[in-house]
Parts: C-alpha cells; structure tokens; sequence
C-alpha cells in the first residue's frame, strides 16, 4: 500500500511551498487509496512552537487535508532514534566522536587556509566500541557519527528523473549529538522506516539531503522509498516566493477572503497540469486526475492576480447559502446584524453581490451600502455625477416619482425612469449614473434595479434624499 507523509518543522506559519508539498502528498496518496502521514518535525526545541504547531493543523484543516495517521511528534519519538542509532554502533556502521568543537574549528580553519573543502578526516573512526563506551561513562562527551558508505548512488526521481550522488562529497556525518538528540537526517530516516513511508514528495531544497538518507537507508537494511523532488515556487519577479511578494501564509490567504477550495486548485496548478487547458479541478476531480508524472521540474509562479481570479470564480459559482455560512463570522466581526433582513433577502443579494466578488471581504463591504444609515460617497464620483445644477435637479425629479412606485417592481421602477426620460427629453446614462453614485457612493456595482431591489424602497429614498441633502 502507498503510503505518503507530510512532515513540517513547526517553526513558524504553513507557507504556500509547504501546503503545495501537502498537497500533494495527500492527492497520491488518495489517488491511489493509500495512507496519508502527517508528523511535526519538532526536534528544534529553541524554535518549535506549540502556537506554530496549531497554525499548520488549522491550516491543513482550512484546505480540506485530513490526514489518516497523527499528528506524530519527533519530540515524542526520540527512543526510536536511540535505540536505532544503538544498532548502528552495535554493527559497526557508526562509532563515537570524542573531537572537541574546539578541534574541529581548527581543522576547519586549515582546511579553509588550503581553500579545500573541509571533511571530517575521521580522527575517531578507529575507537574500539568498548573503549569509547568506558571514556563516555568516565564523563567525555562524544557524538556518534555514521560510517559513510563508498560509491556512486542513482536515485531514479519520479519528477527529476536519475539523479546521481557521489560519497566522495560526505563525511561521516553525526547522526547523534553529544546530548542523545538526533540529527534532522537520520530523524527523517528512522521515521519514515518505522512508518512504512513509500513515497517521499517534498522540495527541490531537499535534494541535497537525499545522499545521506539514501545511506542511511542502505545501511539499514531498509528498502528506499521512491522520492519526488518538486520545484521550487517562485514570486513573480521570479526570485524565491517570500514575505516581499505579499501574503505566503496559508492562512493569511484565509483572512483575505479565500474559499478553500479555490486555493487548493490553484495550488494544485502550481507546477501541474492535467493537460494545457483545465484549471478548475473539485477535490474529486484533483484525486482522480492528479499523477506524478504531470509535475513539471520547472519552477512555479506564483500569480496573485491569477489566484485572484480564480477566487473570483469560485465565488460567483458557489450557493448563496454556502457563502452566506462561510461570512456569517465575517459579518459578525463587521458588526453587520444578521438579523436585520429576512434569509431571502440574503440570499437574493449574496446572489447579485457575488459576480463581482474576488474575496469574501468584498462581499462584506458590499453589505454595507444597503444596509448602513448613511454612507461615504467617493469624492470623484460625487464630482463626476453630483456637483452640476442639472443632474441634481433630475436625481430630485425622480424622488419625486420613486416614491410613487407602488408596487416596488422592476417594471415599475423602469417605468420611473422611462418617463422622466421622455419628460426631460434626456438619455439613460444622464439621470442612471446620478442615482448609482447617490444609492451606493460608487460608480460601479450591480446592475441599477438590482441595486434598487436589494436596498428597498425606504433605504433608496434615504439614500438619494442624503445625496441631496435633504
């Protein structure tokens, strides 16, 4: 059975790289009807966080990832890592390093001096196992370090494609620090043994990680998992995506107003396709489709406008009592009283409001201008539409016939404009744009009678009374 893992250090937020990893690990393994690991690499005890650690749960519960195994902790596992590193040195494939951080500076600084590459020279390689165990408990400090393995390793990347190592670069590298706490690289191994983990999908930055792990793999006897490097995701000036291209937290996506669907697509188009036309995938359509073999080993953009737009979309095609759940907290955050209008009414102009909307946000703010008392016209729309004598004077000739419509249709709202167009010999634009910026204190928005019908009768003859000042 496949079986696939997510593993962050709970260090700070989930980043947009992060959550496309767990994506996609989460996609093949469900593809395939396999198992999906989520463990918290936490072994950094100075940086990890108990607060970070909930911002990745919350946030992998926004996109919809549900995990079928943990959360487990590498804090919580350190006998695991203990006792293989005990087998190690049991068998001879690691020993313990009594050389002073003091020693080592100084043969990193000759190494520098000679401009070579500086490799741990393998000092205490030799020490019998006995020996060392006796100089530990007359109080040394030692580390353990793993014999490397000799040779040239191909691992055959499922996105990369053959990737050749060469131990001649490695040392003996430590797996076990001086205190007993394990090394990121040998955690990872231990791990993903013990877990059974059959597919690693992570990012290209983990590629220089791979030849240890590879040994480590080998030295245990344990078959190697296929790893899927993914490229890296790039900002749009095509340098790393970071903090100065805008929001990279997932859920600061969250508190722009993003669905969660919409954004697991777009990260799903984050360096793959299903083929060069289709952009917009369910959740069903995502397992369904989705295969390593379409992820692309060039890096990823990341468009916000793009993202945006997709928001959009989702927004403008989803139910209006769907949306209505999703900024119900929004609105109550906003101070907009729910109550004030009957579900109907909710439900109508969530259905007039949401083909404009690129974010929940936006669906907020709109509510404003129907509900509010009193509202701020923009300056230049008040210049452009209400400062001259004649459009004041037709926007008070039609309060005049608004508050004769009875009942409030369409129809009859149309029928006002219509006569006073014949009346005053005037075209649409003339008296419709005066009573938009009047009505809303934009220029833009929903069709006019929609705008009309959503505010109602009273709210609309406040409105242009406050827009005339009367």
């Amino acid at each position: 059975m496949i079986r696939t893992r997510f593993a962050p250090s709970p260090t700070g937020y989930l980043h947009v790289g992060g959550a496309r990893t767990a994506l996609f690990n989460w996609l093949y393994a469900r593809h395939h009807g396999g198992v999906f690991v989520l463990r918290i690499e936490d072994t950094d005890a100075e940086r990890s966080t108990d607060e970070s650690t909930q911002i990745i749960l919350d946030s992998m519960k926004w996109l919809g990832l549900d995990w079928d195994e943990g959360p487990f902790y590498q804090s919580q596992r350190t006998d695991l890592y203990k006792k293989t590193a005990e087998r190690m040195l049991e068998e001879n494939k690691a020993y313990y390093c009594f050389c002073t951080p003091e020693t080592l500076t100084e043969k990193r600084e000759k190494a520098q001096a000679e401009k070579k590459a500086f490799r741990y020279d393998g000092t205490c390689a030799d020490i019998p196992l006995e020996e060392a165990r006796k100089r530990i408990a007359a109080g040394e400090k030692a580390v353990v370090r793993f014999r490397k393995l000799e040779g040239e390793t191909i691992v055959d990347d499922q996105v990369l494609g053959p990737v050749k190592f060469d131990s001649s670069v490695l040392d003996d590298f430590i797996i076990l620090r001086s205190d007993g706490s394990p090394i990121y690289n040998f955690c990872v191994v231990c791990d993903d043994m013990d877990m059974k983990i059959t597919h690693v999908i992570r990012g290209e930055d983990h590629l220089s990680n791979t030849p240890k792990q590879v040994m480590l793999y080998k030295a245990l006897g344990y078959p190697m998992p296929h790893f899927a490097h993914i490229s890296m995701i790039l900002g749009p000036d095509k340098k790393k995506l970071s903090k100065r291209h805008g929001a990279v937290s997932v859920l600061s996506f969250k508190d722009e107003g993003y669905l969660p669907e919409s954004f697991r697509n777009y990260l799903a188009l984050l360096g793959w396709a299903f083929d060069d036309k289709t952009e917009f995938f369910s959740k069903d359509d995502l397992i369904e489709k989705f295969s390593l073999e379409h992820v692309s080993k060039n890096p990823a953009v990341f468009d916000y406008k793009k993202c945006s737009w997709m928001n959009g979309q989702y927004i403008s095609k989803t139910e209006p009592e769907k949306l209505l759940e999703c900024i119900t907290p929004l609105l109550e955050a906003d101070r907009i009283n729910i109550s004030a209008k009957p579900l109907s009414w909710w439900m109508e102009t969530l259905n007039v409001e949401k083909q404009r909307a690129f974010y929940l946000n936006d669906l907020v703010k709109s509510f404003h201008y129907y509900l509010d008392d009193s509202i701020a016209i923009e300056p230049q729309a008040k210049e452009k539409h209400l400062t001259a004598k004649k459009s004041l004077e037709l926007l008070r000739k039609f309060l005049v016939l608004l508050e004769k419509v009875e009942p409030y249709t369409q129809e009859n709202l149309e029928n006002a404009f219509k006569e006073l167009m014949e009346v005053e010999s005037i075209k649409f634009g003339e008296i419709v744009h005066p009573v938009r910026v009047a009505l809303s204190g934009k220029t833009v928005g929903p069709g006019i009678f929609e705008l009309f019908l959503c505010m109602g009768k009273d709210m609309s003859i406040k409105r242009i009374k406050d827009a005339l000042g009367q």
